[in-house]
């Protein structure tokens, strides 16, 4: 006869995941999770110390799925990698993305882990407009900044926004950053061998894009 096999661990943040995402923070509180399992808080216990390491379970393995996984994917700072990297950006989980900051709000464990996933997404950013646009250090993380900003504002106002309309409003933003790179700073992407014009010079640190 078959037994059934024991929940993991890696199952709990599994069903976790899912339920944050499809029903909110309340999903992950810890009786809904036990009956979301259909097992008791003994069997919850067995993997988690307390309800606090389980979210904090949550939260590091979002950001190692989201974030690490993604950063060690790319290759360098080419503009086909910010290509890619826009194009895993969207395939993200939003709901899981919104459940997750939900959290974060609530929990300083939590909060933590979002701030260091975010500052790690902020650098990659950052390392790409450098090579892009052409730009030095704070132009180049202000550009991120804006990116980043725009892609956290969209979960938020429409998570369910279909993958088409994603794609043209990421491409529009880029438009814009690169026209906005170009025109007051006289920047051009690395290795794209392109002149800049006689009335253009290169950003430096300080610069204003």
């Amino acid at each position: 006869m078959s037994t059934k096999p024991r929940f993991s661990a890696a199952d709990w943040i599994t069903l976790g995941h899912k339920a944050l995402a499809a029903e909110g923070t309340e999903a992950v509180k810890l009786e809904a999770i036990c009956k979301a399992a259909g097992l008791t808080r003994g069997s919850f216990y067995h993997h988690f110390t307390d309800h606090t390491a389980f979210l904090t379970a949550l939260a590091s393995a979002w950001a190692a799925q989201n974030t690490s996984r993604l950063v060690a994917s790319l290759d360098g700072v080419e503009e086909a990698d910010a290509r890619h990297l826009n194009n895993m950006a969207l395939d993200l989980d939003f709901a899981l993305e919104v459940g997750i900051r939900e959290l974060a709000r609530r929990v300083p464990q939590v909060a933590a882990i979002v701030e260091q996933a975010d500052a790690t997404r902020l650098s990659v950013l950052a390392d790409l407009a450098r090579a892009r646009f052409g730009v030095s250090d704070q132009p180049a993380a202000d550009l991120a900044f804006i990116e980043y900003a725009a892609f956290c504002g969209m979960m938020l106002i429409r998570p369910q926004l279909d993958r088409e309309t994603l794609l043209r409003l990421s491409h529009t933003l880029n438009g814009l950053m690169r026209r906005h790179a170009d025109d007051k700073c006289g920047g051009s992407p690395a290795g794209s061998g392109q002149e800049l014009a006689p009335d253009q010079k290169p950003c430096h640190e300080g610069d204003q894009p």
